[in-house]
Formats: structure tokens, C-alpha cells, sequence
């Protein structure tokens, strides 16, 4: 996966991705009516860049795992 400029595309409202930004770092984030949300919180800082979440691994105890 690569980082996506937030000039380039936005994630989907809500959804949730990982966010960077040049006074911020690295977290997860989603975009809500236009604010970006970090684990609960507004990022100090512009976010410039996003990427989704990977898949989860494909192997027999992720697939017979109950949360």
C-alpha cells in the first residue's frame, strides 16, 4: 500500500485509515464532515497524507477467530 495525498483523494466518510501529518505522525484517523478524527482526537496540524488499513492475514486462526 501507498500513502495518498489528501490533494489527490479522500477516504471515505468514517471510514477509518491510517493518517499522516507534518506536526502530527503517524495514527488512525477517519474524515468526519470534513475534520479529520484521530483515535478520538483533532490532529494538530494539517493532514497531508492517508493509506487504508491492510486486509487481516488469511490463515486458518485469523479465519476461526471470535471477537
Amino acid at each position: 500500500m501507498e500513502w495518498i495525498s489528501v490533494n489527490d483523494d479522500l477516504p471515505e466518510e468514517g471510514l477509518v485509515v491510517v493518517i499522516c501529518g507534518a506536526n502530527f505522525g503517524v495514527s488512525l484517523g477517519s474524515l468526519d464532515t470534513d475534520v479529520w478524527v484521530a483515535t478520538g482526537l483533532t490532529p494538530k496540524g494539517p493532514i497531508t497524507h492517508w493509506m487504508p488499513l491492510p486486509n487481516p492475514p488469511e490463515d486458518k486462526e485469523t479465519r476461526n477467530a471470535k471477537i
